[in-house]
């Protein structure tokens, strides 16, 4: 969850740059628009209460096996 509610972030960067180059095609990259940084704050908060010294490993593990997932998807899709 980490990895997908941080992309909202760097979502909102991509339509910001977008919005200053008039490229209307940027809805995708809104998110959640003016509730990102709420919901992103809500979640981190859910997050911090969640994790524990007994599950931080797995946690980021999962954050990780979530990138080299992503990761590996998008060079499938390469022609």
């Amino acid at each position: 969850m980490y990895v997908l509610e941080g992309s909202t972030l760097g979502g909102q960067v991509i339509a910001r740059q977008l919005a200053k180059a008039n490229i209307p095609a940027r809805a995708y990259f809104s998110g959640h628009a003016e509730q990102t940084g709420p919901l992103w704050k809500t979640f981190v908060g859910l997050l911090t209460q969640a994790a524990t010294p007994a599950n931080a490993d797995a946690i980021v593990a999962s954050a990780s096996l979530t990138f080299q997932r992503l990761h590996a998807w998008l060079e499938q899709a390469q022609p």
